[in-house]
């Protein structure tokens, strides 16, 4: 895993891992929420980005920004455990977390 400098554009370059999912994710993130930089990189230090980022977008926030946040913000403050995220995630089709 490559250490990433917080600036937005290698951020989303590294982080997405080179899937289109991943980026669209990330930009829809940094448009809506103003924390978005610190979000992502407690996603990424965790083994989240990519293709697992999109997963958890898309099978688990069902494309919805507002839940992704809610998820992260559980995740961070240990409502969420690590374990079971990543169970989820490792599936063919990820879970969501409600």
């Amino acid at each position: 895993m490559r250490k990433i400098e917080t600036l937005p554009e290698e951020l989303l370059l590294v982080m997405s891992d080179g899937h289109n999912g991943a980026r669209s994710c990330m930009l829809e993130l940094m448009y809506y929420d103003e924390n978005a930089v610190e979000k992502l990189l407690f996603l990424y230090d965790n083994g989240i980005y990519g293709e697992l980022l999109y997963k958890l977008w898309k099978d688990c926030c069902f494309y919805d920004i507002k839940l992704l946040i809610e998820t992260i913000l559980a995740f961070k403050n240990g409502k969420l455990s690590k374990k079971k995220v990543m169970d989820s995630l490792s599936s063919l089709y990820a879970r969501p977390f409600a």
